[in-house]
C-alpha cells in the first residue's frame, strides 16, 4: 500500500531481562517494519534488566515510550496503546512475528468495518515445536470456553476504549482472552482473515509468562466465570451435545421394556451351533428375539442359542448347526 499515513499502529510490551529476549525482540521489530502497509511501532518499556541501546539503534523510527519500573504486561500493553497514534491497533508480544502482510491483510479483512476485530491462523514454532493452527469462524459462544484469538488481533483503537482496556486482574494471564471477550460482548464481532499462510509466529520457549500459568490457572479461569458469569450462563459450550431429558412420570409408573441380557456362552458342549468363521478372537452375536448377547471364540466355537434366536444365528452364515 502507497501511502505514509498511519494507519494501524503495532504495540509491544517489553520487560527485556535475558540476552535471548534481545535477539527475539530484534525479530519482532524486524516483523513490524517489515509490514506491507505503513505501521507506527511503538514499544513500551516495562523495567527491563538488559540495555536495549543496541535493538534501538537498529529501529531509530520506533517510538520508544516506558519505565524503569516493572509495573507489569497488561499495564505496559496499556500505555502502549494509550501512547498509539494509528485508529487500528495491532498488538504484538516481543518473542512473536508477524508475516509482512499481516497487518493489510487483517485490516482488509474487515472490509471498513468499524464493529468488528480480525485475527488470524497461527504458526506455533520453538524448541521441538513447528506446527501451525488453523483457528475456527468466530463464534462468541465457543470463544466464552476456548481461547483461539491470540493477543495479536486488529481492532479500532475505539474498541480498546469501549471495552476497558486489557483487565489488570489478568495480569498472571488470560488478559488477551479476557479482551477478545470483551470486544464481543461490547458489540464487536470477529473476523477471521483468510489466507494462504498463519499471519502470526508465536514463539514456544521454556520459562515464558504463558507456558508458566498452571499454578495459577484454577484461579484465573475461577476470576474469568466471574467476570463473565451473565455471558457464561446465557452462552452454554457448544461443545457439548445436548443432553436428552426423560419425560415427567405421571400417575403409576409404567413397566419398563425388557432389557438386553448379556449371556456368554462360550465353550458350550452342549451348544447347538458351531462358529466357523475366520475371526480368532472374541465374537459377539446378538439374538435379536429374546435381546440377547451370545460371545464365543474361535478356540471354544460351541454356542448354546435360544430356538427363537436359532434360525437368524445360523443364517448369518459363520454359524452352522451342530452336531
Amino acid at each position: 500500500m502507497s501511502t505514509n499515513e498511519t494507519i494501524v499502529s503495532i504495540v509491544m510490551p517489553v520487560r527485556i531481562v535475558q540476552v535471548d529476549e534481545l535477539q527475539w525482540l530484534h525479530e519482532a521489530l524486524a516483523s513490524a517494519w517489515n509490514q506491507t502497509l505503513h505501521c507506527e511501532v511503538v514499544v513500551w518499556d516495562d523495567g527491563s534488566t538488559l540495555d536495549l541501546a543496541i535493538v534501538k539503534r537498529d529501529f531509530p523510527a520506533t517510538k520508544w515510550h516506558g519505565t524503569e519500573e516493572n509495573k507489569g504486561v497488561v499495564a505496559a500493553r496499556n500505555a502502549a496503546i494509550e501512547a498509539a497514534k494509528g485508529p487500528w491497533i495491532l498488538p504484538l508480544d516481543h518473542d512473536d512475528q508477524l508475516e509482512p502482510e499481516a497487518a493489510e491483510v487483517m485490516l482488509n479483512a474487515l472490509a471498513g468495518r468499524q464493529d468488528a476485530f480480525a485475527y488470524s491462523d497461527l504458526h506455533f514454532f520453538g524448541p521441538g515445536v513447528e506446527m501451525e493452527y488453523p483457528t475456527p469462524d468466530f463464534d462468541l459462544a465457543l470463544l466464552l470456553y476456548v481461547p483461539y484469538i491470540s493477543v495479536s488481533a486488529l481492532y479500532p483503537k475505539d474498541a480498546w476504549r469501549k471495552a476497558g482496556g486489557y483487565d489488570a486482574r489478568f495480569e498472571r494471564g488470560f488478559e488477551d482472552w479476557a479482551f477478545a471477550v470483551s470486544l464481543a460482548l461490547n458489540g464487536y464481532a470477529g473476523v477471521r482473515a483468510k489466507s494462504e499462510r498463519p499471519l502470526l509466529w508465536y514463539r514456544f520457549r521454556p520459562g515464558a509468562r504463558r507456558r508458566n500459568l498452571e499454578p495459577y490457572k484454577s484461579e484465573l479461569l475461577a476470576t474469568f466465570r466471574s467476570v463473565f458469569a451473565e455471558a457464561l450462563r446465557i452462552y452454554p459450550d457448544p461443545r457439548r451435545k445436548k443432553r436428552r431429558t426423560l419425560p415427567e412420570r405421571v400417575g403409576q409408573p409404567r413397566s419398563l421394556p425388557r432389557q438386553t441380557k448379556i449371556q456368554k456362552y462360550a465353550g458350550d458342549p452342549d451348544g447347538n451351533v458351531r462358529y466357523i468363521g475366520t475371526n480368532k478372537g472374541t465374537i459377539s452375536v446378538y439374538g435379536r428375539a429374546t435381546k440377547t448377547y451370545y460371545s464365543v471364540s474361535a478356540g471354544r466355537p460351541l454356542l448354546k442359542v435360544d430356538p427363537a434366536d436359532y434360525p437368524k444365528i445360523v443364517a448369518r452364515g459363520d454359524f452352522v448347526p451342530y452336531p
